[in-house]
């Protein structure tokens, strides 16, 4: 179809009129973060769409063009959004932003109108009753990923290979293994993670002069090591992760002359980005867990909440924001406002009880003994010592 044969007269709430000039304005929403002393682009954030605006500049002309200027004043001035046929895109739904009429003496019977349409939905959304809140969570970790991403590409200066640097990074390694070798993990998991943690070193003089690549491998570790653990259905997923949120670096480069210096500031911008990606994979698992009890997800949401309190304190402005965004969805999120999780309670018997009666006294369900078993790590079944405290869940 030609822009001809498109082409069609202009109304609003089904109210007519001449139009001379259209625009169409759009784009995204973005956020800018600007790094103080940094040389690099700022880390842009976006925030999703702009959303469509309709500029439109048109006239009424004639003896009685009081008459329409004042019925489409009255059209414009109702509430809610309405319909808009634009003359080259169509029917639109839209709420009405400025509008303008403009009267002069030297153009009598003539009236120019300059309105702006807004492009909307025909009812409110509430996009967060549709968010579960574990993907509230991965939102926000995926924010402080690539703000974390930014800060440190901004802080980390491309130096020649030191021995100092390299010794962070076999402490890195040393700290992966010590986790991977205290996990029950799939074989095909176990040994992928092993090459990662293994190449930290090997690879050490490629990495240390290219950030970006060492920076994409510590993500690979903390989202792979993530992944197994999940896989593996480990008893304690959360603070194996956070092993990662409190690496240190090992020994810290002496920042006492200029290279020194230099070196020392990649130290703390490997340590940094390491702990932020630890806490992120760990909140991750936190929301998308499941829990015997409200208690225990109180207290797998505290570990990290913790960890994210600690980056807070020492972060800069925009640190402080994306890590205070996800504390806030990770709170939302666990145990969650409609959570009914049972709480935790403590019995105890006066004489000594097997535990499968204890199942059968206290939930009226013999079954669920090794459930008091596990959670109280019971030796031995048979004899649940008087006295003792046991923990239950509440009916």
């Amino acid at each position: 179809m030609s822009w001809r044969e498109h082409l069609g007269p202009a109304s609003f709430r089904g109210f007519s009129f001449e139009v001379y000039s259209s625009e169409c304005t759009g784009g995204r929403t973005n956020a800018i973060h600007n790094f103080p002393f940094s040389e690099n682009p700022p880390f842009v954030e976006d925030l999703g769409a702009l959303g469509r605006t309709f500029p439109v500049e048109g006239f009424f002309v004639g003896e009685n063009y009081l008459d329409a200027r004042d019925a489409l004043q009255a059209k414009l001035e109702q509430p809610g959004p309405g319909d808009l046929v634009h003359p080259t895109y169509g029917r639109r739904t839209v709420k009405v932003g400025t509008y303008r009429f403009r009267e002069t003496t030297r153009a009598k019977g003539m009236c120019e109108i300059s309105i702006e349409f807004i492009e909307t939905t025909a009812e409110v959304l509430n996009p967060t009753s549709a968010v579960s809140g574990a993907g509230l969570v991965a939102s926000a970790v995926d924010t402080s990923h690539a703000v974390s991403l930014a800060v440190f590409l901004s802080e980390y200066t491309r130096l020649p290979y030191s021995i100092e640097m390299h010794a962070a990074l076999t402490s890195l390694r040393a700290t992966v293994d010590a986790v991977l070798s205290a996990n029950a993990l799939g074989d095909q998991d176990l040994a992928t993670l092993l090459q990662e943690s293994r190449s930290l070193t090997e690879d050490a003089t490629v990495l240390l002069d290219a950030p970006q690549m060492l920076a994409d491998k510590v993500q690979s570790i903390a989202t792979g090591l993530k992944s197994a653990l999940q896989s593996a259905k480990s008893l304690s997923p959360v603070s194996t992760l956070l092993r990662l949120a409190t690496w240190v670096g090992g020994t810290r480069p002496d920042a006492s002359t200029p290279s020194g210096a230099a070196k020392a500031a990649n130290f703390y911008a490997v340590v940094k980005y390491t702990q932020k990606e630890g806490i992120g994979q760990a909140a991750q698992t936190v929301a998308e867990s499941k829990y015997a009890s409200y208690d225990d997800a109180v207290s797998a949401r505290e570990q990290v909440t913790a960890q994210i309190d600690a980056q807070v304190e020492r972060a800069d402005d925009v640190g402080f924001a994306s890590q205070t965004e996800l504390r806030a969805s990770l709170v939302q999120a666990v145990p969650g406002p409609d959570s009914d999780l049972p709480h935790i309670e403590k019995i105890t018997r006066g004489s000594d009880t097997p535990s499968i009666v204890l199942a059968y006294e206290v939930y009226g369900d013999a079954t669920r003994e090794q459930e008091i078993v596990d959670r109280n790590k019971i030796k031995d079944p048979t004899y649940v010592p008087g006295g003792a405290s046991i923990e239950v869940l509440s009916k």
